[in-house]
């Protein structure tokens, strides 16, 4: 099992979108964005690493801004 995955149904997308990092210790970036008064703004980013130094994985939900909101550590 990876340490992180995702999986993503789009409307009007015949496939989901799904993956996740191939390296033990890989991590990823996932960034929603949305439309504001014509213009696209960040509305949430997850951030997804692996600690080494406590051997968790450790997911961070960050608001447009990158300030974090959510903090989620698992042992892997």
């Amino acid at each position: 099992m990876r340490n992180f995955w995702v999986d993503c149904e789009i409307d009007g997308r015949r496939t989901d979108l799904c993956g996740g990092p191939r390296s033990k210790d890989g991590g990823m970036e996932v960034v929603v964005r949305q439309r504001d008064d014509g213009r696209s703004v960040i509305a949430v980013k997850l951030m997804c690493e692996y600690d080494s130094s406590t051997d968790e994985v450790v997911t961070y939900v960050k608001d447009g801004d990158g300030n974090v909101i959510k903090e989620i550590r698992t042992k892997r």
